[in-house]
């Protein structure tokens, strides 16, 4: 067995908010965390707990840590020996936030996402996404989608992936020097979608990143 990839400078105690996660801007879909602050300008610590039994009532995302333990659990405890810099979970409920998603017919998205930031503009974002219908496919075509249409960013990569057996997606962004990967696919009992999105981190980063949801 390989040994684990060490994250650079203990990758604690920074939340990234600057041009790391770049295609966030223009990603729908995008984990909460860091589209957050980049599109709206909202702290998450600014975001009001809700009910999630009750209807979104034209909220366009909502977010709260522990909202969905059970999608909170699915998120590693730890990536080369570091824990998350914070786990939180919420739903994406509106064309804005859901993009072509929303427009295939589903109209509310759960998720969680956790955050391990390595420097200023570095670091890892590891998310589960569940709706009824939701695919593999659909989420990746969102985050291509979203990528193209932001001006400057460079679609370098997008290729179909196996990860341990099941189908997933690769896509590789480029933007003034700065590389993005994002990886996609089933977790293994197909209840969920899975995503890892590292910036200026090393391939051998991003493998343990997937390989740890396993």
């Amino acid at each position: 067995m390989s040994q684990p990839v060490p994250l650079p400078g203990g990758a604690r105690g920074r939340r990234v908010v600057g041009p790391l996660f770049f295609v966030l801007v223009g990603l729908a879909i995008a984990l909460p965390i860091v589209m957050f602050v980049v599109r709206s300008g909202d702290s998450p610590t600014e975001m009001a707990s809700f009910d999630p039994g009750a209807p979104c009532a034209g909220a366009d995302r909502q977010m709260w840590p522990g909202t969905f333990p059970e999608l909170e659990a699915r998120i590693p405890g730890e990536v080369a020996g570091v824990a998350p810099d914070r786990v939180d979970s919420g739903r994406f409920c509106s064309e804005m936030t859901l993009g072509s998603i929303y427009r295939s017919g589903i109209t509310e998205v759960r998720f969680a996402g956790g955050q391990w930031p390595i420097g200023a503009e570095t670091g890892l974002q590891l998310g589960v996404f569940s709706a009824p219908g939701l695919t593999v496919r659909a989420q990746a075509d969102e985050y291509r989608r979203s990528a193209e249409a932001n001006q400057g960013v460079t679609v370098a990569l997008a290729r179909e992936e196996r990860i341990d057996g099941r189908p997933g997606y690769r896509l590789e962004l480029t933007r003034s020097g700065s590389r993005q990967v994002i990886v996609v696919w089933p977790s293994a009992d197909s209840a969920v979608v899975q995503s890892v999105i590292g910036v200026d981190v090393k391939d051998e980063l991003v493998a343990e990143a997937i390989a740890a949801f396993r």
